[in-house]
């Protein structure tokens, strides 16, 4: 992109413009979704209160520690995490402190650059799963209008941007991998920039979050059957694999090879982990428990504790933990400060189901809401899980030699998905809390649900290909659980000065 802006003004624009358009001429309704989705954001970033957040103060705490110049110690923060989602924020507080600045106002500064930095990130992320769209589909503008559409209706995406957390950059890096990965693997074009593309994103990836690992398995799956299918441009897919992978590989690892040296093992975590992986480490709750009556009746942390599915779905759709949606401040003889997450839910619970006179929260007028999310949400869950499944099928499909450009996409895509929650399985296996379950968090797979937003446009333009009555009903069911869904896409957290 720098290289065009440098050229030709006009055309960085017109590379700007070019997922936008359909036939040479701009969609308006695309560009209107992308920026009411990205304005609603864009408040988010401004109004949430950067402290607010899974382990808030750890992830902020790392900002001040890396500030300093070094990475942090284990007990400091989120010292297991990469530091890339951190520099720009760490720097900004290393500014303010050499300014003069109290250090609380320093790190309030620094965790708003920290959310503006992932507006920027959602900016990139949308535009490049457009473009994707609009390469695998440039004569129709449905899957543009579809994925992007599913996308900006997912609590979720909204809530995990407008937290100072890796995941956001995570999921951009990905994204934009993916992009590339399908320009170079799929349709086999070898140009520089997406060689290049490629191992960068795919190292920044790596050192934006954990999770980011889980890339290497599905690339490297796709290319070993492509490989076997394909015969043109063998050698060259294979070469281009392997620079790419010992490029790569030591930079993105470059912090978990510190974490080895550290503390002797590269998957450091805060909390134990079992002595080796095994169904038994969790109940069976944790696998087939569904949430009971409380599932639509009290969607909040408490319920149906270290369930897997109805916990994830909840975080998902809702605000299951209690750092979005559900609030309360405590209003004893300190200043008004949040009270949030679970401990609102225990002092409720703690208080015999009657709200301590200490405590202002919304929690009883937001519940019956709550409850009426998760009931209208299974629908565009369904949706989601039927793309999931058309990617499977296109899986098998090119696994048996169906080389359809269509088919391969789908392939590829669904192997980022499925390998990313094969990993944060064997996570949630591996580290259990059965008293909490509390790193069941659907933030903790962000980089999925845009791939999953394009499976799902690309099932919903083949709808409309052959069913286009049937198109209409499930796209006028999806805008209604939008539509009800709409007051779970702004914090009920606002920025306190401090």
């Amino acid at each position: 992109m720098s290289c065009l802006m440098k050229t030709d003004p006009r055309r960085f624009c017109g590379y700007l413009a070019e997922p936008f358009q359909t036939g040479g001429r701009m969609d308006r309704l695309l560009v209107a979704l992308f920026c009411a989705m990205h304005l609603v954001m864009l408040f988010n970033a401004f109004m949430h209160f950067p402290r607010i957040n899974y382990d808030g103060g750890a992830h902020l705490k790392y900002v001040m520690v890396l500030s300093e110049g070094r990475l942090p110690e284990q007990g400091e923060g989120e010292f297991f995490s990469p530091p890339l989602p951190y520099a720009l924020p760490a720097l900004v507080h290393a500014l303010g402190k050499t300014a003069g600045l109290p250090e609380l106002h320093a790190v309030g500064i620094a965790g708003k650059v920290y959310q503006m930095q992932n507006w920027v990130c959602s900016l990139l992320l949308a535009f490049f799963l457009l473009k994707l769209a609009k390469d695998t589909w440039p004569d129709s503008r449905v899957p543009r209008r579809a994925s992007l559409a599913i996308l900006a209706m997912l609590p979720v995406y909204y809530k995990s941007f407008a937290f100072c957390r890796g995941e956001p950059m995570l999921a951009t890096m990905i994204m934009i991998s993916v992009y590339f990965a399908v320009h170079l693997f799929v349709r086999g074009r070898f140009h520089r920039r997406d060689v290049v593309g490629l191992m960068l994103t795919v190292a920044a990836a790596t050192l934006s979050r954990q999770w980011g690992v889980f890339i290497y398995p599905a690339v490297g799956l796709y290319i070993l059957v492509s490989l076997y299918w394909e015969r043109t441009h063998r050698i060259h897919r294979l070469g281009y694999a392997m620079l790419i992978a010992a490029i790569a590989i030591p930079i993105g690892g470059s912090f978990y090879f510190s974490l080895q040296y550290r503390y002797g093992q590269m998957s450091a975590f805060n909390r134990e982990a079992s002595e080796r992986f095994s169904f038994r480490n969790q109940p069976p709750e944790f696998y087939v428990g569904l949430g009971g009556g409380d599932f639509f009746r009290r969607p909040l942390a408490g319920s149906y504790a270290n369930q897997m599915i109805p916990v994830f779905y909840t975080e998902f759709w809702g605000d299951y933990w209690g750092y979005w949606i559900f609030m309360g401040r405590d209003t004893r003889d300190t200043p008004d400060y949040y009270y949030q997450g679970p401990k609102v839910a225990t002092a409720i619970m703690e208080a015999s189901n009657r709200r301590p006179p200490w405590l202002e929260t919304n929690h009883a007028r937001v519940m019956p809401y709550m409850g009426r999310v998760n009931l209208v949400s299974l629908f565009p869950t369904v949706v989601l899980l039927a793309a999931v499944a058309m990617g499977v099928a296109a899986l098998f499909r090119f696994a048996a030699g169906n080389l359809d450009l269509e088919v391969r996409i789908r392939s590829l895509l669904v192997l980022v998905v499925l390998c990313t929650l094969a990993g944060y399985f064997w996570f949630l296996v591996r580290f259990p809390n059965p008293g909490k379950g509390d790193t069941i968090k659907a933030v903790y797979v962000l980089q999925i649900f845009p791939l999953m937003a394009i499976l799902a446009g690309a099932m919903l333009a083949a709808l409309h290909r052959r069913h286009a009555i049937l198109f209409w009903v499930v796209s006028g069911l999806l805008a209604a659980t939008f539509i009800h869904n709409l007051p779970l896409l702004i914090t009920r957290y606002p920025y306190l000065p401090v």
